[in-house]
């Protein structure tokens, strides 16, 4: 391991390069980033904590991971993240306490832990991941931040996962990957849209409003063949257009939540719409 400690480590600030076989952070208790520059290439997790994984700030480079950020719980609140992952991005699973393996992972990822949380109300996240993006064995909150997800194409992960519930009262969320295991949002104060579709596409997304003014767009320059799409910019009773390239999609938000995936092979299966 890179920086490892029984109780807690804190990171407040200077330039931290970590190149490890282990976990480059890894603490059996809590771990605190408020500043600081941090460039990490691990042949584990990026930043480990048995506990509790505290963002506060900072820019952090995960450029090689097999989880990039994982804890019992994950929060975030500023700071700017850029990981990859051969697996998921950001983590929350069972305690070290609970049935796990000696390494405190997990042994029944369809089981829900009401302990694992990831709140995020700040800071811009990039995750580039092969496994699932976002995934918790419990909840997921969001009220602020950015969010964007470049997940995988396996029909065994996907750019969401969630055993609980999803929450989001704020925020923008861009989460792409594949449709086996496409999930939506599960509650939310904001439109939230899901789409899937057969095939693959790369490129430019861009959410357009009925008077064709840009509420979101990304590029993505990986495979995806779903799209989940969140802003306060999208509003109930509205229709937008979702766009890849020359592709094009146009959705109503009757509710808040267009299109919950169930993450069980079943998405909003929506091929028949684009043009």
């Amino acid at each position: 391991k890179g920086i490892e400690a029984n109780d807690s480590v804190r990171i407040g600030g200077g330039n931290i390069t970590v190149t490890s076989d282990n976990d480059s952070i890894h603490s059996d208790g809590d771990v605190y980033i408020q500043d600081g520059v941090l460039e990490l290439a691990s042949g584990d997790d990026g930043i480990h904590a048995d506990l509790n994984n505290y963002i506060l700030g900072g820019t952090i480079n995960i450029t090689k991971s097999y989880e990039a950020i994982e804890g019992t719980t994950i929060t975030i609140s500023g700071g700017n993240i850029t990981a990859v992952s051969s697996d998921d991005g950001l983590n929350a699973s069972f305690s070290k306490d609970s049935n796990d393996s000696q390494d405190g992972r997990r042994m029944n990822e369809f089981e829900t832990d009401g302990d694992a949380l990831i709140t995020i109300s700040g800071g811009t996240i990039y995750l580039d991941c092969e496994g699932d993006g976002v995934d918790s064995n419990g909840n997921i909150i969001m009220t602020g931040g950015e969010v964007y997800v470049a997940g995988p194409m396996s029909s065994g992960n996907g750019a969401l996962d969630y055993n609980g519930s999803f929450k989001i009262t704020g925020g923008t969320l861009l989460a792409v990957g594949s449709n086996g295991m496409a999930m939506n949002v599960s509650e939310a104060e904001q439109g939230s849209i899901m789409i899937s579709f057969s095939g693959s596409y790369s490129g430019e997304i861009k959410v357009t409003d009925s008077n064709g003014n840009e509420v979101l767009s990304y590029t993505i320059n990986k495979s995806f063949s779903s799209i989940t799409v969140s802003s306060p910019d999208l509003k109930k009773g509205e229709t937008y257009t979702i766009s890849i390239g020359d592709t094009y999609q146009t959705v109503t938000l009757d509710d808040y939540i267009y299109g919950s995936g169930n993450g069980m092979g079943g998405g909003m299966m929506r091929g028949g719409g684009w043009h």
